[in-house]
């Protein structure tokens, strides 16, 4: 009953989820992350003439009592649906045909967010508020896993531990984490030849004269 109640509300909105966001060149990058004991993130606001003047906002919280026990996904997939709020009431962002990336080191939140569902009745619970939040807010959601050791260059994963983001601290600038996220990978030879290695023998370079057509005759 409760799925069918879900569909009825997706499909009572008269639009489903958006394939590409209206407004392409428009994308608001949002970090993530759950501990033990807390939860944080921050978002950046599309405005400013570049990402070095992109304001950044903060957020954290402490985990009540009755969740401590619950699972470290829950805890993390919950922080995206409060990521989500966090963009939904904030009266200076506009999220409407933008792409919100949101940056998260936990890797069953991504692929929880990237298939939709989970078996797990409390974590699917979760990803559907998460998607009809993205309903709401008109945008385009896309989460991104990276390693945790970016989590805390980035300064989230102190938020989530109790410690606002300070120049106190050293930390890299959020916009310049973000570009690095989608630089392309630069060529490593060694890399290739470490991928090769595990190909079957067939298939090694070295040996592609043996796969002439006249092998075959």
């Amino acid at each position: 009953i409760q799925e069918l109640e879900w569909w009825k509300v997706f499909l009572g909105n008269d639009h489903g989820r958006r394939v590409r966001a209206t407004s392409a060149a428009t994308f608001i990058p949002t970090w993530g992350d759950g501990s033990g004991t807390g939860t944080g993130g921050t978002y950046n606001l599309p405005t400013g003439p570049d990402s070095q003047n992109t304001p950044m906002r903060m957020w954290k919280g402490k985990w009540s009592p009755f969740v401590h026990h619950f699972s470290s996904n829950w805890k993390e997939l919950k922080t995206l649906q409060l990521t989500m709020n966090h963009l939904g009431t904030d009266p200076d962002i506009q999220t409407e045909g933008t792409t919100v990336f949101y940056f998260t080191d936990n890797s069953t939140v991504y692929w929880i967010a990237a298939s939709g569902s989970s078996p797990s009745t409390e974590l699917h619970k979760l990803i559907e508020n998460v998607r009809r939040q993205e309903l709401t807010l008109g945008c385009h959601l896309e989460v991104i896993h990276v390693p945790g050791t970016v989590m805390i260059q980035q300064g989230t994963d102190a938020l989530s531990r109790g410690v606002w983001i300070s120049p106190l601290h050293s930390h890299m600038a959020t916009s310049d984490i973000t570009k690095a996220t989608f630089d392309p990978f630069p060529f490593d030879e060694y890399l290739v030849q470490e991928y090769v290695a595990t190909l079957p023998e067939r298939y090694h370079p070295e040996r592609r004269w043996e796969r002439g057509w006249w092998e075959k005759k």
